[in-house]
């Protein structure tokens, strides 16, 4: 009975989830904001004062996020058009690896001297507040029917190549943690995950499309299962040189956007993806307290830095290599939306290093304000 218990709550707390979702599409907002907030409002610090919690017990929402955070990245990866996006590669690299530095100091140097975070925590901070959502982009610029302007392909350049590079922090995280570090172990395991990263990208890129397209011909529900089991195949290969599931799952499903199928394989794994966003952003949500903001201005100060960090460059380098200020000005705030990468990050230095609460609370925050915001701005720039 104490598992049935706890799978009705998870069930009628997904129930509010996609019913709010529903609303908020009828509002013309994304849905996953509505999953955010419902997750806020399920916290147990939300109604603690009534002593009134929507979720009793969070151990099966978290199995639910375990699962779910799979099949997430595996749905989001595949949606990148990488043949659209290939056209604009020199200024999506340049243009990601100046804005990241910029950004990645900045909310470092801001964390570290005015909000008073130790070393690690204000690089860890900072490392959660800088990958742009995959799923907030993507959303918003399909439901605008905006894919096939010229800001669409570099701003989902940019959030892919965001995406990948911290991805590959947070398996660097989890070796550190797994090994006793020194310099030969550490370097050994980043040179596997460098030649792991490599062999998927590059090999998987020419490999996995042939086998796809010679399957597909036979069976297209075949290849769709056959993506499911590669990627859990890849990502069980990767947890012996200790890269997250996540990472491997997340590069994987890139290599497969290159299909010639990928339409349709996304448009199969629509309905996966809604139910296993609706569980990725309760279950985040669950960690936020909304009491603990009684001092609102760490949150306007970072929010102030990390647009700013993030907007001018990106908005520079463009802008300098001859692009409009409408296609500068809608890429470079589309990259300023924290997501899914940000709250993994952030969860990871909170439950497995122990780190300041407020590295999650702050991302957190930062991300509601986004989602929430970040589709109206997109509308009002001309």
């Amino acid at each position: 009975m104490i598992i049935d218990s706890r799978l009705i709550d998870l069930t009628i707390t997904l129930a509010i989830a996609f019913s709010l979702g529903l609303l908020f599409r009828k509002l013309t907002q994304p849905t996953i904001t509505a999953y955010l907030i419902t997750g806020i409002l399920a916290s147990m610090y939300t109604f603690s004062s009534l002593n009134f919690k929507l979720i009793n017990n969070g151990q099966a929402i978290a199995i639910a996020y375990t699962i779910a955070s799979l099949f997430l990245f595996l749905c989001l990866g595949i949606k990148f058009p990488l043949a659209r996006i290939w056209r604009y590669a020199n200024i999506v690299f340049v243009t990601t690896l100046i804005e990241v530095f910029f950004s990645v100091s900045a909310i470092y140097l801001v964390c570290l001297y005015l909000l008073g975070f130790s070393s690690i925590e204000a690089a860890l901070m900072a490392a959660s507040l800088v990958p742009c959502s995959i799923s907030m982009t993507l959303r918003t610029i399909q439901e605008e029917k905006l894919s096939k302007q010229m800001f669409a392909s570099i701003a989902t350049g940019i959030c892919l190549v965001e995406n990948v590079m911290f991805a590959i922090v947070l398996s660097i995280l989890g070796i550190l943690i797994s090994i006793h570090v020194d310099y030969i172990s550490l370097s050994t395991q980043l040179s596997l995950v460098t030649l792991f990263t490599g062999l998927l990208l590059i090999g998987g890129s020419y490999a996995f499309p042939k086998i796809f397209e010679i399957i597909a011909s036979v069976d297209e529900n075949l290849a769709m299962l056959l993506t499911i089991a590669l990627a859990f195949a890849i990502a069980y290969l990767g947890t012996y040189i200790l890269i997250t599931p996540i990472t491997a799952i997340l590069l994987m499903s890139v290599t497969l956007s290159t299909l010639k199928l990928r339409e349709k394989l996304e448009e199969n794994f629509k309905f996966l993806e809604e139910i296993v966003a609706g569980i990725f952003f309760l279950y985040a949500g669950f960690f936020m307290n909304i009491w603990n903001f009684s001092n609102f201005e760490p949150i306007i100060l970072l929010y102030v830095i990390l647009i700013v960090s993030k907007f001018l460059p990106a908005y520079t380098m463009l802008w300098l290599n001859g692009y409009g200020k409408e296609v500068a000005s809608k890429v470079a705030i589309s990259i300023s939306v924290p997501g899914e990468i940000s709250f993994l990050i952030a969860n990871f230095a909170v439950l497995s290093y122990g780190l300041n609460q407020n590295i999650l609370q702050y991302t957190l925050m930062l991300m509601l304000i986004n989602f929430i915001a970040y589709p109206q701005i997109i509308r009002r720039i001309k």
